[in-house]
């Protein structure tokens, strides 16, 4: 590794990528470190001079989304790519809408990705953070630097839970019930389990004070029944 730069967990695979952004002699990559074995690998070779300063991991779709900077602090070719986390399928959403790109996040509840514009060196364009819609793949602006003389060099977002609704429960007799639920939403956790709590003893079971039963997801309104 010469010039380390963004880094990224990849839960699923246990393991990071990083970015290496040597610009000048070294051709720029993406590497991955398994945790597991404690060895790394490249994941991609970038072209010389095109870095890239930001990256983010879906992990519930298996995506790594990355930008790749042209290099230049007053062009537009720089370009936002989706690549597959066991390395096909490299595509590029999106280019010729940012100048100087750094730190990138998916924004995953709104489906868009935040990408840092730094625009070093102007004295009339403010820095900014762009977004972009992954349903459509079109760029715009979330946010403008009230001041040129300002710049910024990442961005994150906090941690998002998880929505869950559950059905009422019907057809209670005294040792049997029908209920169920869905995580409507996953936030910015993976959803790795579905499932209830109960307890014939306390009214508000949690994982840690009663019995798990694990469910798979079915269509609704068709409930889980246990006995």
């Amino acid at each position: 590794m010469n010039l380390p730069g963004p880094i990224a967990f990849d839960a699923g695979n246990n393991r990071i990528f990083i970015s290496n952004i040597r610009t000048i002699t070294t051709q720029p990559k993406l590497v991955t470190y398994n945790l597991s074995t404690l060895s790394k690998s490249t994941f991609l070779n970038l072209t010389l001079g095109n870095p890239a300063p930001g990256l983010d991991i879906d992990s519930t779709l298996g995506y790594l989304y990355y930008v790749v900077s042209d290099g230049s602090a007053t062009s537009t070719t720089d370009a936002v790519h989706r690549i597959n986390l066991d390395g096909s399928g490299d595509i590029v959403l999106a280019t010729s809408f940012i100048n100087t790109p750094r730190a990138l996040v998916l924004d995953k509840p709104n489906n868009r990705l935040l990408i840092v514009d730094a625009r070093l060196g102007s004295s009339t364009v403010t820095p900014k953070i762009r977004a972009l819609a992954l349903s459509a793949n079109l760029p715009s602006v979330f946010l403008n630097l009230a001041s040129t003389s300002q710049t910024m060099a990442g961005v994150a977002l906090a941690e998002q839970d998880p929505t869950v609704t559950t059905r009422p429960p019907v057809i209670i007799s005294s040792t049997s019930a029908s209920l169920g639920g869905d995580v409507t939403a996953a936030g910015s956790a993976v959803v790795t389990e579905r499932g209830v709590v109960y307890s014939s003893t306390n009214v508000t079971p949690t994982l840690a004070n009663a019995t798990k039963v694990t469910m798979a997801r079915v269509p609704a309104p068709s409930p889980k029944s246990w006995a």
